[in-house]
């Protein structure tokens, strides 16, 4: 049976809405998210790689949407954190603004659900309408049942 996003993630790793619209600002928020539902790492570490990672090249993927994504030794099932910000955020140095930011720590010694689970995402987000209906949520769990029934 093959990993869904709805496997890997939960109300408790949604944030809609951001006070301050920077990447690193966002990246810490959802790192923080993922710490309360899985203290897997620190925080410090955690940034420390996100950052690495965007220094080599950003995440933002066009379309309003980053997806961020590392992997770690210190968790056995990818998760996902999702940031969403209907105003938008500044991401990188392009002029778009960030709208979806899908964020995943995937394990190290077993890729292939996170890399499944990085595919399922693009193939979810390449389409205008589900990036509509995602940013147009107001809750949560209203992104939840959106992911479970587009995915």
């Amino acid at each position: 049976m093959a990993l869904r996003l709805i496997d890997i993630t939960n109300e408790r790793l949604v944030k809609i809405g951001f006070a301050i619209k920077q990447r690193d600002d966002v990246i810490k928020t959802l790192i923080d998210l993922m710490l309360q539902v899985n203290p897997f790492e620190t925080k410090e570490s955690l940034f420390l790689r996100f950052m690495e990672r965007e220094d080599i090249m950003s995440t933002a993927i066009g379309s309003n949407i980053a997806i961020p994504h590392i992997i770690s030794d210190k968790i056995e099932m990818p998760l996902l954190a999702m940031g969403i910000d209907k105003d938008g955020i500044k991401y990188d140095n392009s002029q778009e603004l960030v709208k979806l930011v899908y964020m995943f720590v995937g394990p190290s010694q077993k890729r292939e659900p996170y890399l499944e689970a990085l595919v399922r995402t693009s193939k979810l987000l390449k389409q205008k309408e589900n990036r509509e209906m995602l940013i147009r949520a107001l809750t949560p769990a209203e992104v939840m049942a959106i992911i479970k029934e587009l995915d």
